[in-house]
């Protein structure tokens, strides 16, 4: 179930992808990507995005039952998830190194409650802070919280809540740094772990280098989303 909502994130987040490449004219509409920092996991409603964002380019739902191997949903039970997708193109859709830059953004729900959400942009108004790696020695593992790291290292452009896996309740954030030249689009991506009590239980930092003039602006690569061990003793602790 893990893979179908990671599959399914993946898709809407590339969904943008399927209008004409190439031309000039505008494609979407112009979103701010300011509203996402009030977005709740598993509280954040689809008519409170759409009244922070507009409605949606594209809505997709898929429906099924709760796998057997549940640990926090009753196995059997019928599931919606659903995702809003948010594009914009001002000079058309197409390749970076041909000035097509843009935004995009994916939210998804589970029985309308947002559990994930994604968004990246090309755009220069929109370029996020290179990461800073010496800021990173400043996480600890199993002791740094989630409102630490986003307090050292800003707004993320992404978070997952893991409902329907081995460890429920379980978040990772991802900060995503795109830098664009001669033809180029390198993406440096940090992401981070925390259990279910809030504590972070791990870290990665990839480069990804796209083959030159392969980038489509506004979609970045997808990781898999594998979840490292939680902490020990995790039902004992609860952070924030």
């Amino acid at each position: 179930m893990r893979g179908l909502a990671a599959a399914f994130f993946a898709v809407s987040l590339s969904g943008c992808a399927v209008s004409p490449v190439g031309h000039s004219r505008s494609v979407g509409r112009d979103f701010s990507r300011a509203p996402f920092a009030s977005f709740v996991l598993d509280s954040t409603s689809v008519a409170e995005v759409e009244a922070a964002l507009g409605p949606p380019m594209k809505q997709t739902t898929v429906k099924g039952l709760v796998a057997a191997t549940s640990k926090s949903l009753v196995p059997g039970t019928p599931y919606a998830l659903t995702a809003l997708n948010y594009y914009f193109f001002p000079n058309g859709m197409g390749l970076v190194s041909q000035g097509h830059a843009g935004k995009a953004a994916s939210l998804v729900f589970l029985d309308g409650r947002l559990i994930a959400y994604g968004a990246d942009s090309s755009l220069p108004e929109d370029a996020n802070a290179p990461i800073d790696e010496a800021r990173l020695e400043s996480l600890h593992q199993c002791q740094s919280t989630r409102s630490q790291v986003i307090a050292l290292l800003g707004q993320p452009n992404g978070e997952t809540l893991h409902l329907l896996d081995a460890q429920p309740g379980a978040v990772d954030i991802i900060y995503d740094w795109q830098n664009t030249q001669q033809g180029n689009a390198a993406h440096r991506i940090l992401r981070v772990f925390f259990d279910r009590s809030g504590a972070m239980s791990n870290y990665t930092l990839v480069d990804n280098q796209a083959a030159a003039g392969g980038a489509v602006a506004g979609v970045h690569p997808v990781l898999p989303m594998q979840l490292p061990p939680a902490c020990p003793n995790v039902a004992n602790r609860q952070h924030t």
